[in-house]
Formats: C-alpha cells, sequence, structure tokens
C-alpha cells in the first residue's frame, strides 16, 4: 500500500500526557496511595522555574504502584495566549516515540508476520546493493550504518523546517550506494531506520501505520490521550506548542516540530 507521510523526526510522532518516574517508598503514606503535603510541596519547587510569567513548561506525573500519585502541570502551553499547561496537556514527545516503533516490530514478530533478522531488500527490492545485508534489527539499535536523513536533505538543499514526507525521504533513500560502516560494527543513532520500520509495518500489516498503532498498541493499553501525527500542521486540542530559548535575544521563538 502507499506510504503515508509522518512528521520526519522520527516518523511516527507521539503525543503523551503523562511521564513516568521513579518515586521512593518512604515519599508515600503506608496506608494510602497519595503523596504527603511536605514530598509534593518539594516536588512542585523542583518546577518553580517553570511557573515564572511568559514561561514555557510540561507537565508531571508518577507513578507507583500502578497508581498515578502526582499529576501536575507548570508553566504554559501557549505563550501567545497565556493558557497554563495542566496534567492533560498533550506534548509532541519527538524521538522518545521510537520505543514505539521498535514495540510494533517485536508485535509482529510474535504473530510471526516477520523476523528482526529479515533484511531490508525483503521490504524494499528497489534498494540499490549497499554491499552488506541490513537487518530490522541492526536498524532497532542504530547499527545499521545506513545514512542519515537529516545528513541528506541538509546536504539536498533542504532546510530545517522545509515539510518533508515519507516519500521524500524514500526517494532519497533509493539513491543511496553505500552505507556509513558494515552493519554491527559501530553505533550511529539514525532516524532513516525508524522510518524504514514504519513503512515495514505498513506493508506486513496491510495497514495504515497509524490505524495499525491504535489498534494493537494505544488501544489495549489504554493509552486513550496518544495519537500519531502524519502531518506536522495537523490540529490537535489541547496541544501545547514547544519553544526554543535564545540566549542572545534572551527570547522564545517557535520550535517547528517539522
Amino acid at each position: 500500500m502507499p506510504a503515508m507521510p509522518y512528521k520526519i523526526l522520527n516518523y511516527c510522532l507521539l503525543i503523551v500526557i503523562i511521564f513516568t518516574t521513579a518515586c521512593s517508598e518512604n515519599a508515600l503514606n503506608q496506608e494510602q496511595t497519595a503523596l504527603s503535603d511536605t514530598v509534593e510541596q518539594q516536588i512542585d519547587s523542583l518546577f518553580a522555574d517553570w511557573n515564572q510569567p511568559g514561561h514555557p513548561g510540561g507537565s508531571v506525573g508518577i507513578m507507583m504502584d500502578g497508581e498515578v500519585v502526582y499529576a501536575k502541570g507548570f508553566g504554559l502551553a501557549s505563550l501567545e495566549f497565556g493558557i497554563p499547561n495542566t496534567d492533560t496537556t498533550l506534548y509532541n514527545i519527538a524521538s522518545v516515540s521510537k520505543q514505539f516503533t521498535a514495540y510494533a516490530t517485536l508485535l509482529l514478530q510474535e504473530q510471526g508476520a516477520l523476523s528482526l533478522d529479515d533484511e531490508i531488500h525483503a521490504f524494499f527490492p528497489e534498494f540499490n546493493d549497499l554491499g552488506y545485508p541490513v537487518t530490522i534489527r541492526h536498524m532497532i539499535h542504530h547499527i545499521s550504518g545506513l545514512r542519515s536523513l537529516h545528513a541528506l536533505m541538509h546536504m539536498a538543499g533542504w532546510r530545517g523546517d522545509d515539510k518533508r514526507t515519507n516519500k521524500d525521504l524514500m526517494r532519497l533513500m533509493l539513491r543511496q550506494e553505500e552505507l556509513n560502516f558494515r552493519p554491527g560494527d559501530e553505533s550511529l543513532y539514525c532516524n532513516t531506520g525508524y522510518m524504514l520500520m514504519a513503512e515495514i509495518v505498513e506493508q506486513v500489516s496491510g495497514q495504515d501505520f497509524v490505524e495499525w498503532m491504535d489498534e494493537h498498541v494505544f488501544t489495549p493499553l489504554d493509552m486513550e490521550n496518544t495519537y500519531l501525527e502524519r502531518e506536522y500542521d495537523q490540529v490537535v486540542a489541547g496541544n501545547a506548542v514547544s519553544y526554543d530559548w535564545y540566549e542572545d535575544e534572551e527570547a522564545f521563538r517557535y520550535a517547528v516540530p517539522y
């Protein structure tokens, strides 16, 4: 089936509302799953800087024994409109979502639909001979030797915030004639493999990647406030805006999630 366009940053960007972190046993009341007022105030103080006027922030969640014991928002979700973050604000988590793409391939392996040791030519026979076999396992662990899509697009004259689709990226990859190194010999962080893995999930399942992830990952895990973006300019209610801090200007600017 034709590939659907996903956000280039990692081709299956996810939005989540709760971040899980460690919480020691003594931080909890022995008889109830709640933080003491003292501990809650201590956690609040860690993010006090985010609550300054005109400052973006985030949401913080802590779980213990499967229960949410702390969930708060700090700072602003929108500097323009002064909208504060809450414990239900949605965020672009960028490449943290790569683990979900890897999880998808593992599920398909468990179902017998593919093997982590399958080579990319089994899915993309149009690829050039790269000199060595590149497998899904290599791509998961960033040891594939594949060229970086970001580097290639920069060399081709694309700007950082130009809109791109998986179709654009595949066109570049099909022109690759050699690898950076023999797969398995080195480790080099590479978004390319994860874009290809999203395409592989579509090929093997016969489903749109967004729909497959919702049906087989998010729904079974009750992740009701999680979604994938096909386009970076998709409008989503409750979504926080991303910002970068420019020290020389002492000002925040949009961090465009191309």
